[in-house]
């Protein structure tokens, strides 16, 4: 369990280093504690940690195992990400874009405060380091992860997207330089919101990453096309194109997967 990276761990109260013991996280001082439950730290502010226990949100994700597989593989490959970086899983749910991540070498962490998501995650992906934390106080110090992946992450799943600049900023603090943000969401780029899903555009997110600099952004269909067009689907051209078609027909959205997906440099 945090194998290589529980030396980054902070309070998430007060910023202090953690010192990791049998089964508890302290700080030097001991002022401060923080509990293993089911081999899961529990990284939390202590106003939220009633909340997290008593957390109910349950979600079954259809994943596509092999094209999703070949999504990560290939923006790997397209951003030259060196094996053994740190990368952290923001949002992870049950860890399974975290599992491919370490297939490929990479040093990960799953992160999310759903202790459902975060024990399925730890039956079926065991190898993976899983944290129970808040977006909002991550619980490592700054500069600490080469990459920090968020897809789907439901705190920017609304209308207000680009006034999140806060929570932004906060999740970049923990990138090292030249480290990158891989943000990720399902849309069909209309904008227009539908039951509890707000579909973000690419003004959405200009807005959202206005002060930093967005070295890349795509949209791409999640099934087949990563399997077909490999790195070639991370690029403009091919954007462009499957953009417009979604644009113009996104009744067919659930069956395509549009990803629109943002690469911030710090």
């Amino acid at each position: 369990m945090i194998s290589d990276c529980y030396k980054y761990l902070i309070s998430p109260k007060s910023n202090k280093k953690l010192i990791k013991g049998e089964d508890i996280f302290f700080t030097k001082d001991k002022t401060e504690k923080y509990g293993i439950i089911n081999n899961i730290p529990i990284l939390l502010p202590q106003s939220k940690i009633n909340d997290y226990m008593k957390n109910t949100y349950k979600a079954d994700f259809v994943y596509f195992k092999k094209t999703d597989c070949a999504f990560i593989k290939n923006l790997v490959l397209k951003l030259k990400l060196a094996k053994g970086s740190f990368i952290l899983d923001l949002g992870a749910g049950e860890g399974v874009y975290s599992s491919f991540f370490y297939n490929m070498g990479m040093n990960v962490v799953a992160l999310d405060f759903s202790k459902y998501m975060l024990e399925k995650g730890q039956k079926n992906n065991s190898f993976v380091d899983f944290i129970a934390g808040d977006a909002h106080s991550i619980p490592f110090a700054n500069n600490s992860f080469d990459v920090i992946f968020c897809s789907g992450l439901s705190l920017f799943n609304t209308e207000h997207v680009k006034n999140e600049t806060k929570l932004v900023h906060h999740i970049i603090s923990k990138l090292r330089k030249k480290g990158y943000l891989i943000f990720i969401a399902s849309t069909n780029l209309s904008g227009k919101m539908r039951n509890s899903w707000y579909p973000v555009t690419f003004q959405d997110l200009d807005g959202l990453f206005s002060s930093y600099n967005i070295k890349y952004k795509w949209f791409i269909p999640r099934l087949i096309i990563p399997l077909v067009l490999k790195q070639h689907a991370f690029s403009n051209r091919s954007s462009i194109f499957f953009s417009i078609i979604v644009k113009f027909f996104s009744f067919i959205h659930r069956k395509i997967r549009g990803r629109i997906i943002y690469v911030i440099e710090k």
